[in-house]
C-alpha cells in the first residue's frame, strides 16, 4: 500500500538502518572544456567544498579549490565571521635567493 505524498510533504528516506544523506550538491555548472564547476554541502560537517571535476565526475586535484569549514569562521572574539580569499605578493627564500611570489589567503572581515 502506498500513501500519496503532497507537493511539499519533506521527502526524507526514514527507513531503518538507511545513512543520512551528508554530501548535497548545490551546483554544478559546466566550464566550457568538458569540465564542472560543483558546489557542494555537508550540513553534518557543516562544510562547503568548491572544486572542479572531470567528465567522469572526479575532483581535479590540480585545479584547486576550497574546502571551507563553518567552525573554522570563529574568531577570538566568540564570533563567527565572513571569509574572504584574495590574492597576495609574498617573498621567498629560493636557494638564498629572495624572490617575489603569488599566494592565496583567506582572510575575514576585521574584529
Amino acid at each position: 500500500m502506498s500513501t500519496p505524498l503532497g507537493e511539499n510533504v519533506p521527502r526524507q528516506d526514514s527507513t531503518p538502518g538507511n545513512r543520512r544523506i551528508t554530501l548535497l550538491t548545490i551546483a554544478s555548472e559546466p566550464d566550457g572544456a568538458g569540465h564542472r564547476f560543483v558546489i557542494r554541502l555537508n550540513p553534518v560537517a557543516k562544510r562547503l567544498y568548491i572544486e572542479k571535476h572531470d567528465a567522469a565526475g572526479a575532483a581535479i586535484g590540480a585545479a584547486g579549490g576550497f574546502i571551507l569549514d563553518l567552525d573554522d569562521t570563529l574568531g577570538s572574539d566568540g564570533n563567527n565571521h565572513h571569509l574572504y580569499a584574495q590574492e597576495t605578493t609574498v617573498c621567498v627564500d629560493v636557494s638564498g635567493v629572495i624572490t617575489e611570489k603569488k599566494a592565496m589567503v583567506l582572510m575575514s572581515d576585521p574584529y
